[in-house]
């Protein structure tokens, strides 16, 4: 990895403050997404569901995504609970830093996690899988108090001359080097994945893969952390979603 003209590494915001016109920002921003959710599984999933249980499925995301998400980040401002640890091997450094991989990690990620929502058939298919994310992100959360991982400081310096390094720039602004180990990002990947396997079919595996290679490309996690991620978000849905449906 190329660190000429390198950056210093940008502060990590303490806090997230919402303020009016960002809430307002996000109820339209869940009510056009109802909107679109209920189109798009109508037309292309023959989805029963009404657009009040649409709206009501996007809710939760929002929650899960803006309101979850704070133990995310509190954890990761947090870490004094036990030594922190570094995982880094030999292979991480020979990893090219590719910050383009940036569009898959923080633009197509979220726009699969949303995309399940228009291929729920019911209520309860719907809740199970709210709860299983619930149930992941817990874990997720556990692991990183009980064994806290950082990145190396030098993967956050780099030039940022192309819009895809502003965006991932932008980006670890507000997520730090820490909550690695296993990969935040890998886990709900492959949860998404085997959600959306039925619809699918195997293509959907491809999104985990593309997302487990775009979080070593732009630096985010370490080898290690990759597939501890996958098998978490796994084992997430095969002991929720498998054992309530």
């Amino acid at each position: 990895m190329q660190l000429v003209d390198a950056v210093p590494e940008t502060p990590v915001h303490t806090a997230t403050r919402f303020r009016p016109a960002g809430m307002f920002a996000l109820v339209l921003a869940v009510a056009a997404a109802s909107i679109t959710y209920r189109l798009a599984g109508v037309n292309w999933f023959g989805s029963p569901l009404s657009l009040k249980s649409h709206l009501g499925f996007s809710v939760m995301l929002a929650f899960v995504v803006v309101g979850v998400y704070q133990f995310y980040f509190w954890i990761q401002q947090n870490d004094h609970f036990a030594r922190r640890h570094s995982l880094r091997i030999a292979l991480d450094d020979s990893i090219p830093f590719v910050p383009h991989w940036v569009w898959i990690y923080g633009i197509l990620y979220y726009a699969m996690i949303g995309f399940v929502i228009v291929t729920i058939k019911s209520v309860e298919e719907g809740v199970a899988m709210v709860f299983g994310a619930l149930i992941l992100m817990g874990t997720q959360v556990l692991c990183f108090m009980a064994f806290p991982v950082h990145t190396p400081s030098k993967y956050r310096q780099y030039p940022v001359r192309t819009l895809a390094g502003r965006f991932l720039c932008f980006m670890q602004r507000f997520d730090g080097r820490g909550n690695c180990f296993p990969s935040n990002h890998c886990s709900i990947a492959m949860y998404v994945s085997l959600l959306l396997l039925p619809q699918l079919g195997p293509a959907s595996l491809l999104f985990a893969a593309g997302i487990a290679l775009s979080s070593l490309f732009c630096k985010q996690q370490l080898v290690v952390d990759v597939p501890a991620g996958l098998l978490l978000g796994w084992a997430a849905w095969k002991v929720t979603v498998i054992a309530l449906l």
